[in-house]
């Protein structure tokens, strides 16, 4: 398998941040190898964590930090190209939040690297749908599974979003979800989306986002100490 969550990918990405800890050039080499096997790839799963979105991201990640000297658009042009088409066709099917949010990350890291205009289209489709599904899950009311879900994709978009206005209405929806879910008694408890909420409330000056991620603090690890002291009880 290609892909970046159980294939040559992700192995190559590890190999390569092994290799440069231990400074070892065969782990190197072994990992070069696998890049390179991964970035023959042509299939048209566009999806993150087994296809062509994950693959690219990998590429992206060892270019920004210096890890290999490569041009991204001259390697992965092609598939970039068939990764936006498929999202601007619509002929495709995400399973949740946090893939939509993953194909957000790789659209938001590819911008510096791929000239062209329907990267912008592409992302207002995917936000699109991750709205619609957000609507979704609270019409529906799932309850914990969701919550959690959502509290995973949260984390994940407050990190890509760099824009303070972009990222100001994200966690406006997340604030909006929490008091929706709490009303009916249901788990929001996030160490992680509190922490996100924290940092990006303090970086942008944004209070309100700041004072919603330490109440998510409190609240999860005053729940986990709890757990544990009942637990020893």
């Amino acid at each position: 398998a290609p892909g970046i969550a159980q294939g040559k990918a992700g192995v190559a990405l590890t190999l390569f941040m092994l290799a440069r800890r231990q400074r070892d050039e065969r782990l190197e080499e072994q990992a070069f190898d696998l890049l390179q096997q991964a970035l023959v790839y042509s299939g048209k799963n566009i999806h993150f964590s087994v296809g062509s979105a994950g693959i690219g991201f990998v590429l992206l990640y060892l270019i920004r930090y210096h890890f290999i000297d490569a041009d991204f658009y001259e390697i992965f042009d092609e598939q970039h190209r068939h990764i936006l088409k498929t999202i601007c066709s619509g002929q495709w099917k995400l399973k949740g939040m946090q893939e939509y949010a993953e194909l957000l990350m790789y659209l938001d890291w590819s911008a510096g690297y791929v000239p062209g205009t329907d990267l912008r289209q592409a992302e207002e489709i995917l936000m699109k749908r991750l709205q619609d599904y957000y609507q979704e899950i609270r019409r529906k009311q799932e309850g914990y599974f969701n919550s959690e879900e959502f509290c995973r994709c949260s984390s994940l978009l407050l990190t890509i979003y760099r824009d303070v206005e972009a990222g100001k209405e994200w966690w406006e929806k997340v604030e909006a979800c929490c008091c929706s879910w709490q009303e009916r008694s249901v788990v929001v408890d996030s160490i992680e989306l509190g922490y996100k909420l924290m940092r990006y409330g303090r970086f942008h000056a944004v209070k309100d986002a700041e004072e919603l991620g330490y109440r998510m603090l409190c609240r999860t690890l005053e729940n986990k100490f709890c757990l544990l002291y009942t637990s020893d009880a």
